[in-house]
C-alpha cells in the first residue's frame, strides 16, 4: 500500500460480498457436520441463513452487516473498558495475550 492509500483507508468500509458470507457459512457448516446428530437443527438454520444471503444484493448485505459489525466492535470496546475497571490486572494480561497472538 502506498502512503496515500494508507491515509485513505477506511476501516469502517465493509467490502465483503454475499459470496464471502456464504463461504464463511460453508466453513461453519463443515465444522458442524462432524457431529450431525447434535448439530442437525443448526445445520438446517444455517441453510436458511445461506438462502438469505443468496436472495439479498451485495449492497444490502454490506450496509446491514457493516452496521452490525460496527455495533459489535463498539460493544466489544465497551466491554473491554468495563473489564478494565473491574479487574485491571487480568484485563491487561488478556489484552497482552491477544496482542501477542496477533503478532506471532
Amino acid at each position: 500500500m502506498t502512503e496515500k492509500e494508507i491515509l485513505q483507508f477506511d476501516p469502517d468500509k465493509f467490502v465483503l460480498t454475499k459470496k464471502d458470507f456464504i463461504n464463511i457459512l460453508d466453513n461453519i457448516g463443515d465444522r458442524w457436520k462432524k457431529n450431525k446428530k447434535d448439530n442437525l437443527r443448526l445445520l438446517i438454520e444455517l441453510e436458511g441463513a445461506k438462502l438469505y444471503f443468496r436472495l439479498k444484493s451485495d449492497e444490502s448485505i454490506r450496509e446491514l452487516w457493516g452496521e452490525i459489525i460496527r455495533e459489535i466492535n463498539e460493544i466489544m470496546i465497551l466491554n473491554s473498558i468495563e473489564m478494565t475497571k473491574n479487574d485491571h490486572d487480568k484485563t491487561l494480561d488478556i489484552f497482552s495475550q491477544i496482542r501477542d497472538k496477533k503478532i506471532a
